[in-house]
């Protein structure tokens, strides 16, 4: 089952984004980012949900439970 640290680890690759570049466009520290990649921080306050969702242009909703939009596909590649 997927929860908050999957998804975000999701979204962060679906941008091609590191920890650090993330932290970075969000405004958190690398250390929540990576707390929150690690599980190790589960609830995280919804200002830094917002940032995150914001930062990564996927809703907080699909963030903290999978619901809503998420990161975009990847385009198909032309043969």
């Amino acid at each position: 089952m997927s929860d908050l640290s999957d998804r975000l680890q999701q979204a962060r690759n679906a941008r091609g984004l590191s920890a650090r570049a993330l932290s970075l466009s969000s405004g958190l520290t690398d250390s929540v980012v990576g707390q929150i990649e690690r599980g190790e921080i589960r609830s995280p306050r919804s200002d830094v949900v917002v940032a995150l969702a914001k930062a990564l242009d996927v809703e907080a909703g699909w963030l903290l439970a999978g619901e809503g939009r998420g990161p975009a596909e990847a385009p198909a590649e032309v043969a």
